[in-house]
């Protein structure tokens, strides 16, 4: 004769609508996980913007970049230049807009951390930073951004 242990069936009942609980939130968390990516396909619009006066470091090293949604500016550069000398304009300002971004006061700019600029016998930064948006049109066959790259690497 075989004797069954004594099963609780309250904490049977519990158990079971855990297992059920359970197996549905793995299956939610699986389908979640496996949505196959959308195919995306960014678009802009460009908007007439009034003029206004930029009230910033202004120099040819001014880089603009679109980081998620969020527009970002580059003005100056930081470190010594052969040729111009030493600067530490390099900074950066965030927005939703470019305008909101050019329209940011000169003391809301944001510096970035950088190490010091040393003598080409220390360790550590020789030269100097900056940022470049370079853009050429697929119509445009000159060539110009090709011959400024070859101009930059020639240099160094």
């Amino acid at each position: 004769m075989m004797i069954w242990p004594k099963v609780d069936s309250s904490q049977f009942q519990k158990n079971r609508r855990m297992k059920k609980i359970s197996t549905v939130l793995a299956l939610i968390i699986f389908l979640a996980c496996n949505q196959q990516e959308k195919e995306l396909s960014p678009s802009f619009k460009l908007i007439p913007s009034e003029k206004f006066l930029f009230k910033s470091f202004v120099d040819c090293n001014m880089a603009e970049a679109w980081i998620g949604d969020t527009f970002r500016i580059f003005p100056g550069k930081y470190g010594e230049d052969p040729v111009w000398g030493y600067s530490n304009e390099l900074e950066f300002a965030s927005g939703k807009t470019p305008d909101e971004v050019f329209l940011t006061p000169h003391d809301k700019f944001v510096d970035p951390i950088m190490p010091p600029n040393v003598l080409p016998t220390q360790e550590g930064l020789h030269g100097a930073v900056w940022f470049e948006t370079v853009y050429q049109s697929l119509k445009d066959s000159s060539g110009y951004c090709d011959q400024v790259y070859e101009r930059e690497f020639q240099r160094q």
